[in-house]
């Protein structure tokens, strides 16, 4: 039997993570990619918006994001803050409380699997991307 490539996996595993992600944080009104710039500019007393773009240019194109973004300010969780976002006092709360549910969604993902083996699996993955990324 033929064994599947790896980007046939790392793609699976990529739209599964999306698929249930967005399940969980639907009860919040959130998608993945809410979620991804939330934390983003959660971390920061203010994200820049071309850290957030380049951050965030991995997961989804401009269009999407720039709506991600439009949505959150509009749900009032985040707002202009000069040449960046920051959370509002609302948006702080609910960042707070939908990390339960990602926590909850990591502790899945996890599950069966020692840390030993989560961080090799991190590591192949980090070697794949160097090799591709230095191949001439």
């Amino acid at each position: 039997m033929l064994q599947k490539p790896i980007g046939y996996w790392v793609k699976l595993a990529d739209n599964a993570l999306t698929l249930r992600m967005n399940e969980m944080f639907s009860a919040h009104g959130i998608t993945r990619i809410d979620w991804q710039i939330l934390n983003i500019i959660g971390g920061e007393s203010i994200a820049s918006e071309s850290y957030l773009l380049g951050t965030m240019r991995i997961h989804t194109d401009d269009e999407t994001l720039h709506g991600a973004i439009g949505k959150l300010t509009g749900m009032g969780w985040a707002s202009r803050a000069g040449n960046g976002y920051s959370l509002t006092e609302e948006g702080r709360k609910q960042f707070d409380a939908i990390g339960s549910t990602n926590r909850s969604f990591r502790e899945m993902v996890a599950e069966g699997i020692s840390p030993e083996d989560y961080q090799t699996a991190i590591s192949v993955l980090q070697r794949i991307i160097a090799n591709l990324e230095t191949a001439g």
